[in-house]
């Protein structure tokens, strides 16, 4: 995210989920790697090294898992859009990027990636 200030990176985020269009591809659940980048202020955790002043990614990572794993899906895009609105709301996110790759999607296709990218829309 050019530009962005600070950033934090989860990477490698291992997902299970049904996600497919036919019935198919949704009848047991497919492993999703993501990667999730964080636009928000590291400055005040630098200085005084308290989980209380960054975002606390272990919890995030949980309402992630929650929120993806617990229902099917057809679409890359929609679990991205949805793993993009669980990251803001916390309002130390300005911006989240989410890279979501489902492999051997097609064969002779390694995988699929989607990457989007969402702003926090909060009032100054």
């Amino acid at each position: 995210m050019k530009g962005a200030g600070d950033l934090l990176r989860l990477e490698g985020i291992k997902l299970q989920c049904c996600i497919g269009v036919t019935p198919a591809e949704r009848r047991r659940p497919r492993q999703l790697t993501c990667v999730v980048e964080l636009a928000c202020n590291l400055d005040r955790a630098g200085i005084s090294d308290c989980l209380e002043d960054t975002v606390d990614y272990a919890a995030l990572l949980k309402q992630i898992r929650t929120g993806v794993e617990q229902r099917s899906w057809q679409l890359l895009e929609a679990v991205a859009r949805h793993i993009a609105g669980i990251c803001l709301l916390d309002r130390k996110i300005r911006s989240v990027r989410v890279m979501l790759t489902k492999s051997r999607v097609l064969p002779g296709l390694a995988g699929a990636t989607v990457e989007i990218f969402r702003s926090a829309r909060r009032g100054r």
